[in-house]
């Protein structure tokens, strides 16, 4: 059921926007809502916040007989505040319990969710909501119209921190005339703006009452609070998520009643805890192991999709060392990319130019300006003004040992692959990479104060890691000099123009070729070493229906699942 588009007097400006921004949806008539009941047994401490469930969990997954699905992945949640996460996994988790005014559907359909209907004013500036009737917050209290004007409100406040505020820098101020009734004015028409209003909503009274917005969400995520079809039971940091039906949910309430969601680091424990039953679908599989798992199709079900994130090794672009595009580009030719994609990934990845894979919307092929050479590196380097030091490691022009230090995370062993590949690449070409492995979080936190001002640029050089950018074109929150998860610092007022342009242009051939530019700057300036898109690969037990996994390897459907 896709969403359906209502406008005033111009029944073309909604399909302008879209158009000119690149995707195509459709639209249809979803005005019905549906009523729910109170959750009941509620009260207004935190650890009350999910009424106690029908039956209790066992622990043990549906493989196995159990009656608990237990999902697998590579690293523990961070935050389960909506406007605040930066990573995919605890994004998973939101999504089970919270609730946007529209959400996804498969890989990029927007469909109703907590807003029946909206419309678009002939100028393209009000967005009005219609919000769904009768829904209510896991704690029970009723969701309206000042709950959402709470969420998009905090998230702009800079106080909070939400690393996305960028993003909707467009919404000028919100309105609600009623209980059911939410209107965002924006500065100027912003061709995205459906997709961001997909943000988890919070409980405005539950927020509040017990402090989380004058704390920082200090201990929220193991009383989080939603709409969703599943409800915070319990959070045990870096043993599992468990979450319980909500049996009061306003949409389809699920046939699994149970969930856990266990962070398990390794690739090889995960995948083996797989195989023995305990687990029922995992998330990061061995690269090694893809192809034997896919091929018994007898017991497993696998989901493989070409991904649209991308895998990189980020350099601070404002510390010294790294200012200088020469060695970036030096960088980027001593690196093969097809030997980490064969060695590594065992051929189930491709090649990374840009942010955006050959399977996203927003993807053009404007070729690889910089491919693997290493005998050309070294001679850009020394037309440069680099003049190579008794130890074989170049010196710039300015000085500078060609040496840094690169952030890895203890998850798993592929970014440690890949740095090892690296390093001895850059080694061979006269530039020394020196590894240090902490757990991921570390580095994201590391990361964010230097992004929020709360650390010096010199605290980190680099790391690996990788993102999973929008479905739709605009990159605004991850290369922008403003944006919050622009992990490579890289500073380009022209990009910046682009990036503003681009979400406001709403003609198709002039957007592709904003989009050109900007892919241009990337391949070209390159703000960080892009290395490869891999593929999303999933696998559940061979007992389940209704799995609708995405690009990024979720399951954002879970309500839908059932047990054959």
């Amino acid at each position: 059921m896709n969403l359906r588009l209502i406008t005033k007097g111009n029944p073309e400006k909604i399909t302008v926007l879209l158009l000119g921004f690149l995707l195509i949806m459709s639209a249809c008539n979803t005005t019905q809502s549906n009523a729910v009941t109170n959750p009941a047994n509620t009260t207004s401490t935190p650890s009350a916040a999910t009424e106690a469930p029908p039956a209790v969990s066992d622990g043990k997954s549906i493989v196995s007989g159990g009656n608990t699905f237990i999902l697998g992945q590579t690293t523990d949640i961070q935050y389960l505040v909506p406007f605040r996460t930066t990573d995919s996994r605890s994004g998973l988790v939101i999504y089970y319990l919270s609730e946007g005014l529209v959400r996804y559907e498969g890989s990029y359909n927007l469909v109703p969710c907590l807003a029946t209907d909206y419309t678009l004013s002939d100028d393209g500036l009000v967005w009005t909501f219609k919000l769904r009737e009768g829904v209510t917050f896991h704690d029970g209290s009723p969701f309206t119209s000042a709950d959402v004007k709470f969420t998009y409100e905090s998230l702009l406040d800079p106080d909070q921190k939400s690393n996305q505020r960028v993003e909707y820098g467009f919404i000028d101020y919100i309105e609600t005339p009623d209980d059911l009734t939410v209107i965002f004015n924006l500065k100027q028409p912003f061709g995205p703006a459906l997709y961001r209003f997909t943000m988890g909503i919070l409980c405005k009274e539950y927020v509040q009452s017990n402090g989380f917005d004058q704390n920082g969400y200090a201990n929220y995520n193991p009383v989080a609070v939603g709409t969703g079809p599943y409800k915070m039971v319990d959070w045990k940091p870096d043993v599992a998520v468990y979450l319980a039906a909500n049996e009061s949910y306003w949409g389809k309430v699920p046939d699994i009643k149970f969930v856990e969601v266990r962070p398990i680091p390794d690739n090889a424990v995960r995948l083996a805890a797989f195989e023995a039953g305990e687990i029922d679908y995992i998330m990061g599989i061995p690269p090694i192991d893809v192809d034997r798992i896919l091929a018994d199709k007898g017991k497993y079900e696998g989901y493989v999709y070409p991904g649209i994130g991308f895998t990189y090794l980020t350099w601070n672009t404002q510390i010294e060392l790294f200012k200088d595009p020469v060695l970036r580009q030096a960088l980027t030719m001593a690196t093969d990319k097809d030997e980490i994609i064969n060695n590594v990934l065992f051929g189930h990845a491709v090649k990374c130019i840009t942010p955006y894979s050959p399977a996203h919307v927003a993807y053009i092929d404007i070729g690889e300006p910089f491919p693997f050479n290493p005998q050309k590196a070294v001679e850009l380097l020394e037309q440069a003004g680099y003049t190579k030091g008794s130890d074989g490691i170049y010196i710039s022009p300015k000085g500078i040992r060609c040496s840094f230090e690169t952030l890895v995370g203890t998850e798993g062993t592929v970014n440690t692959e890949i740095a090892q590949i690296l390093q001895q690449r850059f080694k061979e070409v006269g530039v020394e990479l020196k590894l240090t492995s902490m757990a991921l979080g570390l580095i994201y936190d590391i990361m964010d104060a230097v992004i929020f001002g709360e650390a010096e640029e010199e605290t980190y050089a680099s790391m690996i890691g990788a993102m999973g950018i929008n479905a739709d074109p605009d990159i605004t929150r991850y290369m922008h000099s403003g944006g919050g998860l622009n992990d490579y610092r890289y500073m380009n007022p022209d990009l910046d123009a682009l990036l503003e342009l681009g979400v406001v242009t709403f003609e198709a051939e002039k957007s592709k070729d904003i989009y050109r530019e900007v892919l241009e700057i990337f391949a070209y300036d390159l703000p960080c070493l892009f290395l490869y898109h891999a593929e999303a690969i999933s696998v559940s037990q061979n007992i389940f229906s209704g799995f609708e996994a995405t690009p990024y390897g979720n399951i954002n459907n879970l309500s839908n699942v059932s047990i054959r």
